[in-house]
């Protein structure tokens, strides 16, 4: 019995159970705009990582725990705090940690719901006069999806699945240069993900235990609503304000990954 369906309470009498890893490449792309949706940063880099998934099939649903995590560097364009155009970078780290379920509604289609709570720290590099400074986001988010199998044999399948969701504001730790860490509310977010899956056994023992490969391809697009203004103070005493305003998210990516099946107890 798989610890995700210890922790369901999920009847464990056929409980299927896999261990996996991936690794993974996307293209992010980050938009700060103002209130009359002009813009005051755009971001645009790679990113590289993978990931640890876990699962289980309890009573005909899938259950999968993962864990991912991508790193890289994307080059920033804005203007500083006084209005003045600005290049530079931005070192990107990400890491996410969520539980999926999928339950069969039919002989092609499934339904799914996912949860995952989320961090990214994103460290802006200082250049001339500008000086850096390091932020991080914390938050996380819920999304219903669906998923249809377009191809499926005996040992392979080719699924393309959608997800719409979001979440409440999170918060931003920022330290801004000469002045006391602050911690702002973030605004509400919005979701919307699709994907493109192909996978296949290694071993003839299908469904189980045996090697499985996959590779995903994947698109998604964030929008996070302004947060609220906070003081930011300097040894207690108010300097100035800060807010996150509008931002949006957009990822494509592709992930490769392989996996082990073990037999139902």
């Amino acid at each position: 019995m798989c610890l995700l369906c210890m922790a369901l309470v999920l009847p464990a009498a056929r409980a299927q159970v896999w261990l996996g890893a991936s690794a993974a490449a996307e293209q992010s792309r980050w938009q700060e705009v103002d209130g009359q949706r002009a813009s005051l940063v755009d971001e645009q880099g790679d990113l590289r990582g993978g990931s640890l998934v876990m699962g289980c099939r309890c009573a005909g649903v899938d259950w999968q725990a993962e864990w991912v995590r991508l790193g890289g560097s994307r080059a920033y364009q804005g203007v500083s705090s006084t209005g003045v155009p600005l290049r530079t970078h931005s070192e990107v780290l990400r890491q996410a940690v969520g539980i999926t379920g999928w339950l069969p509604v039919g002989e092609r289609w499934s339904a799914g719901a996912r949860i995952a709570a989320r961090r990214l720290e994103r460290d802006i590099a200082g250049v001339g006069a500008a000086l850096g400074y390091p932020e991080q986001f914390d938050d996380w988010q819920g999304s219903a999806g669906a998923r249809y199998a377009l191809l499926r044999s005996t040992a392979s399948a080719l699924t393309a699945e959608a997800w719409l969701g979001g979440g409440p504001g999170g918060r931003l730790t920022l330290k801004l240069p000469r002045a006391d860490p602050t911690v702002l509310s973030l605004g509400s977010s919005r979701l919307v993900e699709l994907g493109l899956t192909w996978q296949a056994d290694l071993t003839e023992t299908a469904p189980a235990p045996g090697w499985q490969w996959w590779l995903r391809l994947l698109h998604r697009q964030e929008r996070f609503a302004a947060g609220p203004a906070s003081a930011v103070l300097r040894n207690g005493v108010i300097v100035g304000i800060a807010a996150q305003p509008e931002t949006h998210q957009t990822t494509s990516g592709l992930q490769a990954g392989l996996l082990y099946r073990f037999s139902g107890r």
